[in-house]
């Protein structure tokens, strides 16, 4: 059992937030990149107000990237590439191809080198 209790000063906030969409998990890692700020998620657009971040900063991704930050976030599941290469409406030799071409290693030998 834990007990919290916030500061009399400074007091914090809960609020629940939910992403739809492809780009959501984007969306948190470079709000997350930007600041050193602990956030237990709080008010989205105050969270993008204090870290100064607006849409227009947000850099589009290779597509190898988007791979990487995929693997770097689901290592642990199990991860097949032919359905990875369906969720990013792909053809799994073409994911196989650009993630070498970008990191000189297969998608295989990345994932277990995070492991």
């Amino acid at each position: 059992m834990s007990y919290y209790k916030a500061s009399a000063t400074n007091p914090w906030c809960y609020t629940w937030i939910s992403f739809l969409g492809i780009n959501s998990q984007n969306y948190i890692y470079q709000m997350m990149k930007k600041t050193n700020d602990i956030y237990i998620i709080h008010n989205l657009a105050q969270l993008f107000e204090d870290i100064n971040l607006s849409e227009n900063q947000m850099q589009t991704k290779s597509l190898a990237n988007d791979l990487k930050f995929y693997f770097d976030v689901n290592y642990a599941e199990k991860l097949i590439l032919k359905d990875i290469a369906k969720k990013f409406g792909i053809h799994p030799n073409y994911l196989t191809r650009i993630f070498h071409e970008k990191f000189h290693l297969s998608p295989k030998q990345y994932i277990m080198q995070l492991k």
